[in-house]
């Protein structure tokens, strides 16, 4: 895990990146609000993500317990400020479920990117992980893993063309985003993803559901964003967070698609600086 700012902070703000990534998912973020006075920021790779462990168990569940324990041992004082992309967005809301009441109540924004209440396999082009294929894919390569090992090997070549067609759009020739080789960046970070992360993690991208987190969301000030084009979490999930949610603000980005971070960095850090902001002055 990354921190940044001073432990005696006021407000520290948590970013959980989605799957198949790490913390580096955040780095515009954190670039922009370092410096942020009375801010302290933590940035955790998640369980077989990264520089991380796997552990026994890949799963949201796991996931959320392990942001929790990551709350209470390096932000047990202050403000807190979370914000999740993809699978950090369920790792939040299925966290909100789960932590002790005093850390709940010392929620002060929430910001969830790209993400989904229901299932990530109701809508968009992860519902194929119900199909057929994809089940037979995940039951052989848990009896079978050194096979899927030298699959993936040997499709990671293919990786960069599928990704750039199927997750970015025309917002990522715009703005800071385009200084940089963000398909070449997220390319690595699927190469450097274990198949054993990856098929771990796929059964609870098909099966878990948060709408039980929905009643640990009211009254907390947030944002829900999305890119307009985004075929993994469509904005129909994300508008389904809102409606839940009701307290807060909606953000959809046009000409974007699944890694608003990387893809519209300046609109996201716009509202992760407002969200701040607010808290600090709480």
């Amino acid at each position: 895990m990354v921190g940044f700012g001073s432990d005696s902070a006021e407000t520290t703000l948590v970013l959980v990146h989605g799957f198949t990534l790490s913390s580096r998912a955040w780095y515009f973020q954190v670039e922009h609000l370092r410096q942020e006075e009375g801010l302290r920021i933590l940035v955790p790779d998640l369980r077989g993500h990264g520089g991380s462990t796997t552990g026994q168990e890949l799963s949201v569940d796991a996931t959320a317990r392990d942001l929790c324990s990551i709350i209470r041992e390096c932000a047990p004082r202050g403000r807190l400020v979370l914000a999740g992309h993809s699978l950090g967005v369920m790792t939040i809301l299925a966290a909100l479920r789960s932590m002790p009441s005093e850390d709940r109540e010392r929620i002060a924004g929430i910001a969830l990117v790209n993400g989904a209440i229901n299932t990530f396999a109701s809508a968009g082009i992860t519902s194929v992980l119900k199909s057929l294929p994809v089940k037979a894919m995940r039951w052989t390569g848990k009896q079978v893993p050194d096979r899927y090992r030298r699959l993936k090997r040997a499709t990671d070549a293919l990786v960069a063309p599928i990704i750039a067609m199927f997750v970015y759009h025309g917002a990522l020739e715009q703005g800071e985003s385009n200084d940089y080789d963000i398909v070449g960046y997220h390319t690595q970070e699927i190469i450097d993803t274990s198949m054993g992360t990856i098929l771990g993690f796929l059964d609870d991208l098909v099966n878990h559901d948060e709408t039980a987190a929905a009643p640990y969301l009211h009254g907390f000030p947030g944002v829900v964003m999305v890119g307009v084009d985004d075929n993994v979490t469509p904005a129909s999930q994300t508008r389904a967070i809102a409606q839940v949610w009701g307290a807060a603000e909606r953000a959809e980005c046009p000409n974007a698609g699944h890694m608003l971070p990387v893809e519209c960095p300046e609109k996201v850090n716009r509202e992760l600086r407002r969200l701040v902001k607010a808290a600090s002055s709480r």
